[in-house]
Order: C-alpha cells, then structure tokens, then sequence
C-alpha cells in the first residue's frame, strides 16, 4: 500500500490509510462482510469490469477508480438490489458501482476531514469494459490497493495530481 513516485509522502499515506479504512468500514456496512487487503496484483484485468471514478479536488488533488470484476460486480448489485438475476451488462450493475464509489468518497472526504485535511468531491463517472486503463494527465503518483472479501475480489486505484489546493467553485 505504498505511491510510486510520491511527492508528499505524508499527505499521501494519509489518504492511502483513509482510503483502505472507507473501504472496510463502507463494505462492512453495506454488505456485512470483510473486504481484506491483499498483496496480489489483484483481479484479472482481462476480466469484464465496471469502475467508479470520482475525483478529489482540496488539500490534495486525485482521482479515485474502484473497480469492480463481473462476478464481484453481479454479486455486490444482487446483494444491494434483493434481485439475483442482475446482468453484468444491466444498468442496474452500473447505478450500483455509481453509488458504492459516492458512498465511499464520502467516507474518505470525511476521514480526511478527521486528519485535517480538507477535500470535495465530484460526481462519480462510471465505465464497463475489458482490460480498463485510464491515463490521467501526468500523474506525481499512483498507489494501487487490492482487496478480497466473500463477494469477490476488487481494486482501488489512486491518482494523485500535480495541482494541489484546488478548490470548487464557491468552496
């Protein structure tokens, strides 16, 4: 759980930690199971997934990408909808990573609240595909967190930008 490359070692471990415990305490909350860290490289990434993306614009700006394997994805929208017959490919999957990465943003804007630094952030995107690979605008960092827990296993992928005290509008 470390950044390649980071330029605020602090500050990026700080959200590393706060990030890792949204996705425990959010999961637990949610699904009433464990999500455990691994020191894997994580889900397939030739696997069908769907990932939620939202940014973070504060004290420390980056982006956020929880992605989601088919069957981890079907099973946790199954779970959270009552429905066992969600598809992959249903806009009922994607409106379920919408909300799981919102609900998570919020956890984390407020455990790094609680570690006093001071972030928003935006709408979630949500994106379903093979081999996913997003190319962020030259990056000072990128840390990657996997996970697996009853539903299956997941990532998290952090991009940190290079501008920091962003602020949005009106903030």
């Amino acid at each position: 759980m470390s950044c390649q490359t980071p330029p605020h070692h602090e500050v990026c471990d700080t959200v590393l930690r706060a990030v890792s415990d949204a996705v425990r305490c959010t999961f637990e909350a949610m699904y009433g199971c464990q999500a455990t860290q691994t020191e894997d490289s994580g889900p397939d990434p030739n696997v069908p997934s769907v990932a939620g993306i939202i940014g973070f614009v504060g004290d420390r700006t980056f982006t956020l990408c929880w992605s989601l394997p088919q069957g981890t994805a079907e099973r946790l929208a199954a779970h959270m909808l009552g429905d066992e017959t969600i598809q992959f490919d249903s806009d009922e999957t994607a409106d379920v990573a919408g909300e799981l990465v919102n609900i998570l943003a919020g956890d984390v804007v407020a455990k790094l609240d609680g570690a006093g630094l001071k972030v928003q952030m935006s709408l979630p995107t949500i994106v379903r595909g093979t081999a996913l690979q997003l190319f962020p605008n030259e990056p000072e960092s990128v840390a990657y967190l996997h996970f697996d827990s009853a539903e299956g296993p997941f990532s998290i992928r952090l991009t940190f930008g290079e501008r920091q005290g962003l602020r949005m509008p009106g903030a």
